[in-house]
């Protein structure tokens, strides 16, 4: 799933920041479609959680999400959210885009070095300010809006690196190995049988662990880091071939397809809409 180019939404002057937020308190459960699949986007997220039976993968880490963290991730970064249980997920994502050098995120950079952030008893500050910032953007009050937006940007600055201790979830250890060959040399890795090789185990072995602890194939995961480093390098000015070649793929009109399925856009079509 790729959210699309934050349209329509309040912009703050220093440095062309953009911002949207979105509030979701839905009933949900392992295995719907809609929920359980990678995501990849061009802007930082903030994703704070109020309540549900879910983990997070960010980063090639799995953490055990309680009521008040948060999990910040960067453009590009391959993450998603996982379901153990039928149950209401009540969370705040807010999506932000800075514009080239703003001042405002050079404030906030030390937190956005950090993955996680559990709040712990001071979780109700920032649902307070998130909550008031949806009910200003419900009713169009976009000067109150930007204004809350600059209080919850001082808050989270101030919170640096100051945070918890993740807890991150225990997997097989075989497993996070294969995760972190993955994430290192994902480029070389052309198949899963690729993969199955270099580690001497079983596809129905392999398949069972990335769907018990990730809930997606591990040629879905293997894809999505392909199509994230792909989208960097179009990003840099490259060519759809180099770009496909250098993200592992070894047919262009494949890649394409998969690009396009995934983004909703053609390679060609996402390069020139950044240059």
């Amino acid at each position: 799933m790729i959210y699309q180019p934050i349209l329509n939404c309040a912009t703050l002057t220093d440095g062309g920041v953009r911002y949207r937020l979105r509030y979701s308190n839905e009933f949900a459960e392992p295995g719907d479609p809609k929920h359980d699949e990678s995501h990849i986007h061009d802007y930082y997220e903030l994703y704070f959680n109020l309540q549900g039976d879910v983990s997070f993968w960010v980063n090639n880490r799995l953490y055990r999400i309680k009521s008040g963290d948060m999990i910040v991730t960067k453009p590009g970064d391959v993450h998603l959210c996982i379901y153990h249980s039928p149950a209401v997920h009540e969370h705040f994502c807010l999506w932000i885009d800075f514009g080239a050098g703003s001042r405002i995120f050079d404030y906030l950079r030390g937190f956005f070095d950090t993955d996680y952030y559990s709040f712990g008893e001071e979780k109700t500050r920032p649902a307070e300010l998130l909550t008031r910032l949806k009910e200003q953007i419900d009713g169009d009050k976009k000067f109150l809006q930007t204004a809350t937006v600059f209080e919850l940007f001082s808050y989270l600055g101030e919170k640096g690196g100051a945070h918890s201790a993740p807890t991150q979830e225990v997997m097989p250890a075989p497993l996070q190995e294969i995760l972190d060959d993955l994430n290192a040399n994902f480029t070389d890795i052309r198949t899963i049988g690729d993969l199955l090789s270099r580690h001497y185990i079983s596809s129905a072995t392999l398949n069972r662990w990335f769907r018990k602890y990730l809930r997606i194939s591990p040629h879905e995961f293997l894809e999505a880091k392909k199509l994230s480093f792909a989208k960097s390098k179009l990003e840099e000015g490259r060519t759809v071939t180099e770009a496909c070649m250098l993200s592992g793929f070894s047919d262009c009109s494949h890649f394409i397809a998969v690009f396009k399925k995934k983004f909703g856009e053609t390679p060609f079509k996402y390069k020139s809409g950044i240059l």
